[in-house]
């Protein structure tokens, strides 16, 4: 295989009625150092520092760091959350959003899915310490009630770590290690498992997820082969994507 990678998302745009045109936001990696486009594309080459949305910092000791700081800034403003206190934890665990089935929110009242949608799209590229938490507000999208609205917590959570994101260390020996859970009906009301999993090459989180399973285990040891399942999955494709960037890592789950 190639070791050249390349990454291209294209936006599709329609000015004035014009022939929709078609352009690449890209990054190449690999050892020909954009070669690939030379001879079709006027290309101008540059440090990787921003692709679709994330801040991407390549630092002087060969590590990288990918964040979505300014993300964080902006969503926290669109939701007039910029001023809140800062809260050290996502949810609260002696306080369940099951138990009060009254104050419905009323359409529009309170922009609660865009909120969510703004929250998923963050735990699902840099953040996997919001996931469990915003998997859990995401539940109440057809019907939100007013303590639902909680899920402020995360966003004052977020405020006092805007700046997290992941970490990889060209150092570290790669290392593929998987950790899988489950949480055996932790779901009070449908009596539904959470099943969660995490790898990391090296030191670094490449995969994560927290996920309500839509049957009933009836054993804890029923839920936590559910969960090793869907970790197998996820596991069998890392390892074939290993694969195409050249990499042999040693696996451990």
């Amino acid at each position: 295989m190639s070791p050249d990678l390349i990454g291209v998302t294209e936006l599709s745009l329609n000015i004035s009625g014009k022939i929709p045109e078609s352009y690449p936001c890209v990054f190449v990696t690999g050892g020909h150092n954009g070669e690939v486009f030379k001879d079709n594309f006027e290309t101008k080459e540059g440090d990787l520092d921003h692709f679709l949305g994330n801040e991407i910092d390549q630092r002087p000791d060969g590590s990288i760091f990918i964040h979505q700081s300014s993300y964080c800034k902006r969503i926290l403003k669109r939701f007039n959350m910029e001023e809140t206190k800062v809260l050290h934890i996502t949810t609260d665990p002696q306080h369940s959003l099951d138990s009060n089935l009254s104050g419905s929110l009323e359409a529009g009242e309170v922009p609660y899915r865009e909120a969510v949608g703004s929250l998923l799209y963050l735990s699902q590229i840099t953040r996997p310490d919001i996931t469990f938490a915003v998997n859990l507000v995401s539940r109440y999208l057809e019907k939100p009630l007013t303590i639902h609205w909680n899920l402020k917590r995360i966003f004052k959570y977020l405020k006092g770590t805007f700046n997290y994101g992941l970490i990889y260390d060209s150092s570290v020996t790669p290392k593929l290690r998987g950790y899988s859970n489950a949480d055996y009906a932790g779901d009070t009301t449908t009596r539904r498992s959470t099943s969660r999993f995490i790898f990391m090459m090296g030191d670094g989180i490449v995969a994560w997820c927290s996920q309500r399973k839509k049957s009933v285990a009836f054993l804890t040891t029923e839920a936590e082969y559910i969960a090793l399942s869907q970790s197998i999955q996820e596991l069998t494709w890392l390892t074939l994507l290993s694969y195409i960037v050249d990499s042999r890592p040693k696996i451990i789950i």
